[in-house]
């Protein structure tokens, strides 16, 4: 068991209040300026939209129709479940 894999053991074994407090805090710790560099964002679009192109032309996923995605975003807003 890598120390990650450890901690995060550890970590599923606090209440939700604390692993709140956790992420938060982890998130914090983080670089911002490399979470917000543009350059790194947009390349993590373009892999994202290769993937999902890739996706859809190998058949592994289908597409949704907008009409069905609005109809259930509607439901969903109307108090559907």
């Amino acid at each position: 068991m890598t120390n990650a894999q450890s901690i995060l053991t550890a970590a599923e074994q606090l209440s939700e209040p604390e692993r709140v407090h956790l992420v938060e805090a982890l998130l914090e710790s983080l670089d911002a300026s490399t979470i917000d560099d543009p350059a790194q964002v947009e390349e993590a679009w373009r892999r994202e939209v290769k993937r999902r192109s890739e996706e859809l032309r190998s058949g592994a996923v289908n597409p949704v129709p907008w009409p069905d995605i609005r109809a259930e975003g509607e439901r969903l807003l109307d108090g559907g479940d």
